[in-house]
């Protein structure tokens, strides 16, 4: 009897174990959400499919009167966003008003429903403007693709859940939560929904808002493999996102004790490459039985660093090994073998950045937008400094420090940074006048000084920063005396 009840007992806690790490996944398709798929596209298309971009400024909806509703849309604050208290700096957990409204319309038959949920989530003359766009475009989304293409999407989705559970998706899904280190709810499904693209050739992308995902479908689509890729990859992200505060913690730990002086971390990129070495690589090679040889991801960096993670990814997934520092060591490893001159990529440099601004300045939020814009960071932070002396802040191993003194002398310059020791030698050394910059080590953090004497001196150096293959340590760079001169007469000018 003794052993009888050891039995269940081990069958229960095994039941429970699955139950808690299990990912429920529910392949949909909703007309309120691919409408608003269409409209996010069509007003932000540097994020969207290229195929359904062409396709739209073909069409007859592409018109003065759609683009005046595309600006209405644009404007709407739907980035706004709340964070969630107990989450590292570098992770921190965000809902933005857009991830809520992406969530809802998932589960919506109707633009009537969807606008009475969303009424408890932004004020109403949000609403109004909000559906006012979305009654525009909805007839006209109606004739143009969706009609066509549901009877499609309905043999589609059936056909692809098929597929999905004969191939025990389920159970590769379940393995990943595990590695990820999170513990999914089992009665919290993930949505996928499904939205039609046009043509039947082109890229198609995927998104995850919130716990629900979004996966674009070709017509007459029936790589059912490559589908799953793309869905288990948006998965990863959505997993990744959710690992326990605890967790995030002691990851940030690990990973900033794992670099060599010097060296960048491999932190900000192990989101993507952690999704694509399991989705795009080990799960493509479950469902096909080949792993692929073709780009895996569409940024060749990211497509290298995946590549060299695969049998690492490959071997914790198939012993159900959650992610440890001996895991991260390996991916530093292989991140500094294949990238040995990383922390001179202007990309990795500008990963996470604190801008401390030196004198008056107006154009600190224009600065703020333009470091954005052309480096996509994880986090930015900022400092404006006009009197005050600037003291080190603790050691953050991700983060380059950009000091930009502008319009100011230079004397008052070296006496407000002081404090950074490592700088000054080389300061004194620098070239005359403003329009230059200069990359160095102070106390084995990354620091980059810029001296201008206008916002568009800045914006240029900036500019010219990213499309440099590396930035070399201890060298000047500085304005050509032409663009130097062109840029003071445009700014008396202005």
């Amino acid at each position: 009897m003794g052993m009888k009840y050891r039995v269940i007992a081990l069958v229960l806690l095994l039941t429970c174990r699955l139950s808690c790490w299990s990912v429920p996944l529910e392949f949909t398709f909703s007309k309120p959400y691919a409408l608003l798929h269409f409209i996010g596209s069509i007003s932000d298309p540097e994020q969207a499919s290229g195929n359904l971009i062409s396709a739209f400024r073909e069409s007859k909806i592409d018109n003065a009167v759609s683009r005046q509703y595309i600006a209405r849309f644009r404007a709407l604050p739907l980035q706004v966003a709340y964070n969630f208290a107990g989450y590292p700096s570098s992770r921190f957990q965000t809902r933005s008003l857009k991830d809520i409204l992406m969530a809802q319309a998932a589960g919506c038959t109707s633009l009537v429903d969807l606008r009475q949920r969303m009424g408890n989530h932004m004020p109403a003359q949000m609403v109004s403007e909000l559906f006012e766009v979305l009654e525009y475009f909805d007839p006209l989304y109606s004739e143009w693709i969706w009609n066509e293409r549901l009877p499609h999407m309905q043999h589609f989705r059936d056909e692809l859940d098929l597929f999905a559970r004969s191939r025990g998706l389920s159970f590769f899904t379940d393995r990943l939560a595990w590695f990820y280190g999170t513990a999914w709810p089992a009665s919290q499904v993930v949505k996928v929904c499904l939205v039609p693209l046009p043509g039947s050739d082109g890229h198609s992308m995927g998104h995850a808002y919130g716990s629900t995902i979004d996966c674009e479908v070709l017509q007459g689509e029936t790589q059912y493999a490559k589908v799953c890729a793309q869905v288990v990859h948006e998965l990863g992200h959505l997993l990744f996102r959710e690992q326990p505060s605890p967790f995030q913690h002691r990851l940030e730990q690990w990973f900033s004790t794992v670099p060599r002086k010097g060296q960048v971390s491999v932190y900000p990129l192990m989101d993507e490459a952690l999704a694509t070495a399991s989705a795009n690589g080990y799960l493509s090679y479950i469902l096909t039985g080949k792993i692929p040889s073709d780009r895996w991801y569409n940024d060749p960096e990211i497509d290298r660093l995946s590549k060299a993670l695969y049998p690492h990814v490959k071997r914790y997934i198939q012993e159900q090994v959650i992610i440890d520092s001996a895991f991260i060591a390996l991916a530093q490893e292989a991140y500094q073998r294949e990238f040995p001159l990383a922390n001179q990529v202007p990309s990795h440099l500008f990963s996470a950045v604190h801008l401390v601004v030196l004198g008056e300045l107006q154009e600190t939020s224009a600065a703020r937008n333009l470091i954005r814009e052309n480096f996509d960071p994880i986090s930015l932070r900022w400092t404006t400094v006009s009197d005050r002396l600037i003291k080190p802040t603790p050691s953050r191993e991700l983060e380059t420090t950009i000091i930009w003194a502008h319009q100011i002398g230079r004397n008052k310059a070296l006496r407000q940074i002081k404090y950074f020791d490592g700088l000054l030698p080389m300061l004194r050394k620098s070239p005359a006048g403003g329009g230059y910059c200069l990359l160095t080590m102070v106390g084995g953090s990354r620091c980059i000084w810029i001296e201008t004497d206008s916002y568009q001196e800045f914006q240029w150096i900036i500019q010219h920063i990213k499309q440099k293959p590396h930035l070399p340590y201890n060298e000047w760079i500085s304005l050509p005396s032409s663009k130097q001169s062109l840029l003071k007469r445009n700014t008396v000018m202005s």
